[in-house]
């Protein structure tokens, strides 16, 4: 069966050199919607800090997620922790500010 790939990725006009703000420069992806994912979730924080971790949505396609930030918002984290994961995170990474989008 064929399957073509039709998502936009809007990406800053400077891409920041992630080798050298991050010490790495590759991106690990989390599938944020099965089982044992919040568990998963609560152990890359431990290790990364939600400031490092950007969840992605594929909005608008629901190939996960049909509530995007669910598993987020139903786990007993504290209030930064949980802005930080649905945006402030992604928005620092993309030199981006909150009042632009509010």
């Amino acid at each position: 069966m064929l399957k073509i790939d039709i998502h936009t990725h809007i990406l800053p006009e400077r891409w920041p050199d992630l080798k050298e703000r991050y010490g790495y420069g590759g991106f690990i992806q989390l599938e944020h919607h099965g089982p044992g994912c919040a568990r998963m979730l609560q152990y890359m924080i431990g290790l990364f800090g939600s400031n490092r971790i950007a969840p992605g949505s594929d909005y608008p396609f629901p190939l996960g997620e049909h509530h995007p930030g669910k598993m987020i918002e139903e786990m007993t984290l504290d209030d930064n922790t949980r802005s930080n994961l649905l945006a402030d995170a992604a928005l620092e990474w993309l030199a981006l500010k909150r009042e632009e989008f509010e």
